[in-house]
Protein backbone atom coordinates (compact mmCIF):
# COMPACT_ATOMS: atom_id res chain seq x y z
CA UNK A 1 0.00 0.00 0.00
CA UNK A 2 2.67 2.07 0.52
CA UNK A 3 4.16 1.87 -2.53
CA UNK A 4 0.88 2.70 -3.97
CA UNK A 5 1.00 5.62 -2.02
CA UNK A 6 4.20 6.99 -3.03
CA UNK A 7 3.24 6.63 -6.95
CA UNK A 8 -0.48 7.95 -6.82
CA UNK A 9 -1.12 10.81 -3.75
CA UNK A 10 -3.97 12.95 -4.31
CA UNK A 11 -4.33 15.87 -1.73
CA UNK A 12 -7.25 18.61 -1.50
CA UNK A 13 -6.99 21.94 0.21
CA UNK A 14 -10.66 22.08 1.91
CA UNK A 15 -12.26 25.14 3.79
CA UNK A 16 -13.26 22.52 6.63
CA UNK A 17 -13.51 18.65 6.91
CA UNK A 18 -17.17 19.28 7.37
CA UNK A 19 -17.89 21.36 4.91
CA UNK A 20 -21.47 20.76 2.76
CA UNK A 21 -18.92 20.56 -0.19
CA UNK A 22 -16.49 18.55 1.00
CA UNK A 23 -18.89 15.86 1.44
CA UNK A 24 -20.16 15.89 -1.54
CA UNK A 25 -18.10 17.00 -4.24
CA UNK A 26 -14.99 15.18 -2.28
CA UNK A 27 -16.00 12.19 0.00
CA UNK A 28 -18.75 10.32 -2.31
CA UNK A 29 -15.78 10.28 -5.13
CA UNK A 30 -12.87 8.64 -2.47
CA UNK A 31 -14.06 5.31 -3.13
CA UNK A 32 -13.73 5.04 -6.52
CA UNK A 33 -10.02 7.14 -5.93
CA UNK A 34 -9.05 4.42 -3.89
CA UNK A 35 -10.36 1.89 -6.29
CA UNK A 36 -8.17 2.97 -8.95
CA UNK A 37 -5.28 3.78 -6.79
CA UNK A 38 -5.02 6.91 -5.07
CA UNK A 39 -4.00 7.67 -1.81
CA UNK A 40 -6.36 10.51 -0.32
CA UNK A 41 -5.65 13.29 1.46
CA UNK A 42 -7.28 16.55 3.18
CA UNK A 43 -6.02 19.28 4.56
CA UNK A 44 -7.43 22.50 5.88
CA UNK A 45 -6.15 25.29 4.41
CA UNK A 46 -5.04 27.47 7.32
CA UNK A 47 -6.46 31.42 7.31
CA UNK A 48 -2.96 33.15 7.68
CA UNK A 49 -0.17 33.45 5.64
CA UNK A 50 2.66 31.76 7.47
CA UNK A 51 0.41 28.40 7.53
CA UNK A 52 -0.55 28.47 4.19
CA UNK A 53 3.39 28.92 3.41
CA UNK A 54 4.14 26.20 5.56
CA UNK A 55 1.35 23.66 4.18
CA UNK A 56 2.12 24.76 0.55
CA UNK A 57 5.52 23.62 0.91
CA UNK A 58 4.35 20.19 2.19
CA UNK A 59 2.28 19.71 -1.26
CA UNK A 60 5.45 19.15 -3.55
CA UNK A 61 5.14 15.30 -2.95
CA UNK A 62 1.69 14.76 -4.07
CA UNK A 63 1.15 13.63 -7.68
CA UNK A 64 -2.63 15.94 -7.80
CA UNK A 65 -3.18 18.96 -5.64
CA UNK A 66 -6.89 20.04 -5.79
CA UNK A 67 -8.18 23.36 -3.87
CA UNK A 68 -12.05 23.24 -3.77
CA UNK A 69 -13.68 26.84 -4.01
CA UNK A 70 -10.88 28.90 -2.65
CA UNK A 71 -9.00 31.84 -4.67
CA UNK A 72 -6.25 33.24 -3.01
CA UNK A 73 -4.35 36.27 -3.88
CA UNK A 74 -1.51 36.83 -6.58
CA UNK A 75 1.31 35.76 -4.26
CA UNK A 76 -0.25 32.79 -2.34
CA UNK A 77 -1.86 31.24 -5.83
CA UNK A 78 1.32 31.57 -7.40
CA UNK A 79 3.61 29.53 -4.65
CA UNK A 80 0.56 27.09 -5.02
CA UNK A 81 1.24 26.48 -8.74
CA UNK A 82 4.82 26.34 -7.85
CA UNK A 83 4.65 23.92 -5.11
CA UNK A 84 2.33 21.55 -7.02
CA UNK A 85 2.56 18.99 -9.47
CA UNK A 86 -0.62 19.58 -11.05
CA UNK A 87 -3.41 21.03 -9.86
CA UNK A 88 -6.99 20.75 -10.04
CA UNK A 89 -9.11 23.73 -9.06
CA UNK A 90 -13.04 22.90 -8.33
CA UNK A 91 -15.93 25.05 -7.45
CA UNK A 92 -19.73 24.65 -7.15
CA UNK A 93 -20.50 28.18 -6.37
CA UNK A 94 -20.10 31.70 -8.31
CA UNK A 95 -17.52 32.06 -5.83
CA UNK A 96 -16.71 35.83 -8.29
CA UNK A 97 -19.64 37.07 -6.62
CA UNK A 98 -20.64 37.78 -3.62
CA UNK A 99 -23.53 36.09 -1.98
CA UNK A 100 -27.43 37.72 -2.82
CA UNK A 101 -28.03 39.48 0.48
CA UNK A 102 -25.01 41.87 -0.34
CA UNK A 103 -26.05 45.61 -1.66
CA UNK A 104 -23.26 44.82 -4.62
CA UNK A 105 -22.73 41.81 -6.29
CA UNK A 106 -19.89 42.27 -8.24
CA UNK A 107 -16.20 42.24 -6.72
CA UNK A 108 -13.03 43.01 -8.83
CA UNK A 109 -10.96 41.37 -6.41
CA UNK A 110 -13.16 38.10 -6.35
CA UNK A 111 -12.65 38.76 -9.78
CA UNK A 112 -9.22 38.69 -10.33
CA UNK A 113 -8.45 35.87 -7.37
CA UNK A 114 -11.03 34.11 -9.83
CA UNK A 115 -8.95 34.23 -12.52
CA UNK A 116 -5.58 34.10 -11.38
CA UNK A 117 -7.23 30.62 -10.23
CA UNK A 118 -8.35 29.59 -13.03
CA UNK A 119 -5.13 30.45 -15.37
CA UNK A 120 -3.09 28.90 -12.41
CA UNK A 121 -5.01 25.30 -12.81
CA UNK A 122 -3.87 22.32 -14.80
CA UNK A 123 -7.44 21.65 -14.87
CA UNK A 124 -11.02 23.12 -13.39
CA UNK A 125 -14.21 21.33 -12.33
CA UNK A 126 -17.20 23.32 -12.37
CA UNK A 127 -20.60 22.23 -10.76
CA UNK A 128 -22.59 22.95 -13.34
CA UNK A 129 -22.49 24.44 -17.02
CA UNK A 130 -23.22 27.91 -15.94
CA UNK A 131 -20.10 28.00 -13.78
CA UNK A 132 -18.17 26.34 -16.53
CA UNK A 133 -19.23 29.62 -18.79
CA UNK A 134 -17.67 31.70 -16.15
CA UNK A 135 -14.79 29.52 -16.43
CA UNK A 136 -14.33 30.76 -19.97
CA UNK A 137 -15.44 34.43 -19.97
CA UNK A 138 -11.50 34.53 -17.95
CA UNK A 139 -9.95 32.71 -20.65
CA UNK A 140 -10.09 28.31 -19.36
CA UNK A 141 -11.72 26.07 -19.66
CA UNK A 142 -13.73 23.57 -17.16
CA UNK A 143 -15.42 20.42 -17.33
CA UNK A 144 -19.06 20.00 -15.72
CA UNK A 145 -19.00 17.71 -12.94
CA UNK A 146 -22.48 18.26 -11.50
CA UNK A 147 -22.62 18.15 -7.57
CA UNK A 148 -24.29 14.81 -6.90
CA UNK A 149 -26.40 12.85 -4.40
CA UNK A 150 -25.67 9.27 -3.18
CA UNK A 151 -29.29 8.11 -3.39
CA UNK A 152 -28.25 4.62 -2.41
CA UNK A 153 -27.90 6.59 1.18
CA UNK A 154 -31.10 8.44 0.39
CA UNK A 155 -34.64 6.09 0.11
CA UNK A 156 -37.55 7.08 0.41
CA UNK A 157 -39.87 6.71 3.52
CA UNK A 158 -42.59 4.76 1.45
CA UNK A 159 -46.15 5.12 0.93
CA UNK A 160 -46.43 9.10 0.95
CA UNK A 161 -49.66 10.65 1.51
CA UNK A 162 -50.58 8.67 4.25
CA UNK A 163 -50.18 10.70 7.43
CA UNK A 164 -52.18 9.28 10.27
CA UNK A 165 -51.88 12.98 11.82
CA UNK A 166 -53.62 14.08 8.46
CA UNK A 167 -50.52 16.55 7.73
CA UNK A 168 -48.72 17.97 4.70
CA UNK A 169 -45.25 18.71 6.06
CA UNK A 170 -43.66 21.22 3.52
CA UNK A 171 -39.80 21.13 3.82
CA UNK A 172 -36.59 22.91 3.68
CA UNK A 173 -33.30 22.73 4.81
CA UNK A 174 -30.31 24.56 4.54
CA UNK A 175 -27.67 26.47 6.12
CA UNK A 176 -28.04 30.12 7.47
CA UNK A 177 -26.86 31.91 4.34
CA UNK A 178 -29.28 30.44 2.16
CA UNK A 179 -32.35 31.01 4.31
CA UNK A 180 -33.36 34.74 3.09
CA UNK A 181 -34.55 32.66 0.37
CA UNK A 182 -37.13 30.52 2.40
CA UNK A 183 -38.04 33.87 3.63
CA UNK A 184 -39.01 34.96 0.72
CA UNK A 185 -42.21 33.08 0.61
CA UNK A 186 -43.60 34.59 3.87
CA UNK A 187 -46.90 35.41 1.64
CA UNK A 188 -46.80 32.36 -0.07
CA UNK A 189 -47.22 30.47 3.35
CA UNK A 190 -49.48 33.11 4.88
CA UNK A 191 -51.96 32.34 1.84
CA UNK A 192 -51.52 28.42 1.92
CA UNK A 193 -52.11 28.80 5.84
CA UNK A 194 -55.44 30.10 5.56
CA UNK A 195 -56.75 27.78 2.83
CA UNK A 196 -55.05 24.97 4.16
CA UNK A 197 -55.35 23.80 8.09
CA UNK A 198 -53.48 20.70 7.18
CA UNK A 199 -50.25 22.43 6.17
CA UNK A 200 -46.74 22.46 8.17
CA UNK A 201 -43.14 24.12 7.56
CA UNK A 202 -40.33 22.13 8.90
CA UNK A 203 -37.18 23.88 8.39
CA UNK A 204 -34.06 22.05 9.01
CA UNK A 205 -31.60 24.67 9.65
CA UNK A 206 -29.14 26.55 11.55
CA UNK A 207 -30.78 29.35 11.79
CA UNK A 208 -34.14 29.71 11.32
CA UNK A 209 -36.62 32.46 9.74
CA UNK A 210 -39.08 35.02 11.45
CA UNK A 211 -42.75 34.19 11.21
CA UNK A 212 -43.74 32.67 8.51
CA UNK A 213 -47.00 32.87 8.74
CA UNK A 214 -47.81 29.16 8.88
CA UNK A 215 -47.22 26.47 11.86
CA UNK A 216 -43.45 25.92 11.98
CA UNK A 217 -41.31 23.39 12.95
CA UNK A 218 -37.69 24.21 13.66
CA UNK A 219 -35.19 21.53 13.42
CA UNK A 220 -31.69 22.12 14.40
CA UNK A 221 -29.84 20.26 11.43
CA UNK A 222 -27.04 17.38 12.07
CA UNK A 223 -25.42 14.93 9.55
CA UNK A 224 -26.63 12.13 11.88
CA UNK A 225 -30.36 13.30 11.74
CA UNK A 226 -30.07 15.03 7.68
CA UNK A 227 -31.81 11.42 6.08
CA UNK A 228 -34.50 11.23 8.54
CA UNK A 229 -35.24 14.81 8.50
CA UNK A 230 -35.71 14.44 4.66
CA UNK A 231 -37.89 11.48 4.65
CA UNK A 232 -40.35 13.66 6.81
CA UNK A 233 -40.85 16.06 3.77
CA UNK A 234 -43.94 15.46 2.19
CA UNK A 235 -43.22 18.25 -0.84
CA UNK A 236 -39.57 19.69 -0.73
CA UNK A 237 -39.10 23.44 -1.72
CA UNK A 238 -36.29 25.30 -3.29
CA UNK A 239 -37.05 29.07 -3.95
CA UNK A 240 -34.19 31.39 -4.91
CA UNK A 241 -33.55 34.92 -6.30
CA UNK A 242 -32.18 35.70 -9.60
CA UNK A 243 -29.17 36.95 -9.48
CA UNK A 244 -25.50 36.04 -10.78
CA UNK A 245 -24.54 34.30 -7.49
CA UNK A 246 -28.15 32.29 -7.46
CA UNK A 247 -27.31 31.20 -11.22
CA UNK A 248 -24.42 28.97 -9.86
CA UNK A 249 -26.57 27.55 -7.27
CA UNK A 250 -26.17 23.52 -8.38
CA UNK A 251 -29.43 22.58 -6.70
CA UNK A 252 -28.14 20.17 -3.82
CA UNK A 253 -31.74 20.32 -2.23
CA UNK A 254 -33.35 19.38 -4.62
CA UNK A 255 -31.30 16.15 -5.24
CA UNK A 256 -31.50 15.71 -1.46
CA UNK A 257 -35.59 16.11 -1.77
CA UNK A 258 -36.29 14.01 -4.69
CA UNK A 259 -34.10 10.82 -3.50
CA UNK A 260 -36.04 10.83 -0.58
CA UNK A 261 -39.32 10.72 -2.67
CA UNK A 262 -40.56 14.11 -2.10
CA UNK A 263 -42.51 16.22 -4.36
CA UNK A 264 -40.75 19.24 -5.34
CA UNK A 265 -41.54 23.21 -6.32
CA UNK A 266 -38.67 25.08 -7.41
CA UNK A 267 -37.95 28.47 -8.44
CA UNK A 268 -36.49 27.94 -12.27
CA UNK A 269 -33.39 29.83 -11.67
CA UNK A 270 -30.03 28.37 -12.82
CA UNK A 271 -29.84 24.72 -12.83
CA UNK A 272 -32.42 24.07 -10.91
CA UNK A 273 -34.66 24.35 -14.80
CA UNK A 274 -32.19 21.93 -15.59
CA UNK A 275 -33.11 19.37 -13.00
CA UNK A 276 -36.78 20.39 -12.77
CA UNK A 277 -39.33 19.02 -15.55
CA UNK A 278 -42.22 20.95 -14.86
CA UNK A 279 -44.74 19.10 -14.61
CA UNK A 280 -42.89 15.61 -14.95
CA UNK A 281 -40.96 15.38 -12.11
CA UNK A 282 -41.54 18.42 -10.16
CA UNK A 283 -43.03 22.06 -10.04
CA UNK A 284 -41.65 25.29 -11.02
CA UNK A 285 -42.85 28.45 -9.76
CA UNK A 286 -41.68 32.10 -10.34
CA UNK A 287 -44.15 34.05 -8.51
CA UNK A 288 -46.44 34.29 -5.51
CA UNK A 289 -49.44 33.56 -7.07
CA UNK A 290 -47.40 30.26 -8.94
CA UNK A 291 -45.96 29.04 -5.84
CA UNK A 292 -49.84 29.07 -4.10
CA UNK A 293 -51.13 27.12 -6.67
CA UNK A 294 -48.09 24.66 -6.91
CA UNK A 295 -48.09 23.70 -3.26
CA UNK A 296 -52.18 23.75 -3.04
CA UNK A 297 -51.96 21.44 -5.79
CA UNK A 298 -49.75 19.25 -4.21
CA UNK A 299 -51.54 19.69 -1.18
CA UNK A 300 -54.60 18.29 -2.10
CA UNK A 301 -54.06 15.79 -4.42
CA UNK A 302 -51.96 12.74 -2.53
CA UNK A 303 -51.57 10.83 -5.69
CA UNK A 304 -50.24 13.61 -7.40
CA UNK A 305 -47.80 14.57 -4.86
CA UNK A 306 -46.43 10.39 -5.03
CA UNK A 307 -46.25 10.08 -8.43
CA UNK A 308 -44.43 13.32 -8.99
CA UNK A 309 -42.10 12.32 -5.89
CA UNK A 310 -41.53 8.79 -7.73
CA UNK A 311 -40.75 10.64 -10.68
CA UNK A 312 -38.41 13.00 -9.02
CA UNK A 313 -36.63 10.47 -7.68
CA UNK A 314 -35.97 8.17 -10.81
CA UNK A 315 -35.18 11.33 -12.55
CA UNK A 316 -31.87 11.19 -10.77
CA UNK A 317 -30.52 8.01 -12.63
CA UNK A 318 -28.15 8.86 -15.41
CA UNK A 319 -27.97 12.83 -14.17
CA UNK A 320 -26.85 13.47 -11.08
CA UNK A 321 -26.13 10.14 -9.12
CA UNK A 322 -22.75 9.69 -7.68
CA UNK A 323 -22.69 6.39 -9.82
CA UNK A 324 -23.14 8.01 -12.64
CA UNK A 325 -20.19 10.31 -12.31
CA UNK A 326 -17.89 8.57 -10.16
CA UNK A 327 -15.91 7.03 -13.26
CA UNK A 328 -15.54 10.12 -14.80
CA UNK A 329 -14.86 12.04 -12.08
CA UNK A 330 -11.29 10.04 -11.30
CA UNK A 331 -10.56 9.74 -15.25
CA UNK A 332 -10.33 13.46 -14.33
CA UNK A 333 -7.63 13.16 -11.64
CA UNK A 334 -5.93 10.33 -13.65
CA UNK A 335 -5.52 12.74 -16.92
CA UNK A 336 -4.30 15.48 -14.40
CA UNK A 337 -1.90 12.83 -13.00
CA UNK A 338 -0.97 12.50 -16.74
CA UNK A 339 -2.14 8.63 -16.61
Amino acid sequence: MAETARARRIIYLVPDLGDVCVRHRVDVFIPTLEKRGWYVEKWVIPDGLPGRIKQFMGLRGADVVVVLRKLLRGGQAKMLRWCSKKLVFDYDDAVLYRDSNRAELESRGRAWRFRRMIRAADKVIAGNEYLASLAESFGGRATVIPTCIDDTQMSPRGARGGRTDGRVVIGWIGSHSTVMYLEGLREVFGDIARRYRSAVLKVVSDRFPGAMGIETVEKRWSLADEAEDLRSFDIGVMPLSDDVWTRGKCGFKLLQYMAVGAAVVASPVGVNSKIVRDGENGLAAKNREEWVAALGRLIEDAEYRRKLGEAGRRSLTGRYAVSDWAGRYADLMDEAAGR
